[in-house]
């Protein structure tokens, strides 16, 4: 699943430049508190993308995880910067994987 995203944060240094790394929504907290200069609790599962904020361009090595439900199919999937594996599941029946190039 894809969502624009758009951060701006004060003094940041690459103001208007778009990025096309993989994130996710609990990346967010993270960030926020990273800008606020607080410590996030341990154990979250995002991660602060003040690097990203700062250069667009930096070294990500990060894998996206997706669930949702519709009409009754349990749909899940996993993004990086280059595939992504989606699987879809109906009780009573056997699931399938799809895999797509970006």
């Amino acid at each position: 699943m894809r969502i624009p995203l758009v951060a701006a944060a004060s003094g940041q240094k690459t103001a208007g430049r778009g990025c096309t790394q993989t994130v996710e929504m609990v990346d967010l907290y993270p960030t926020l508190a990273d800008l606020c200069g607080l410590a996030p609790p341990l154990g979250l599962a995002g991660r602060s993308l003040r690097p990203l904020l700062d250069d667009p361009g930096a070294a990500w090595d990060k894998t996206a995880f997706t669930q949702v439900w519709r009409g009754g199919f349990s749909g899940h999937s996993v993004r990086t910067e280059r595939w992504r594996l989606q699987v879809q599941v109906q009780v009573g029946v056997p699931s399938r994987a799809r895999r797509f190039n970006r």
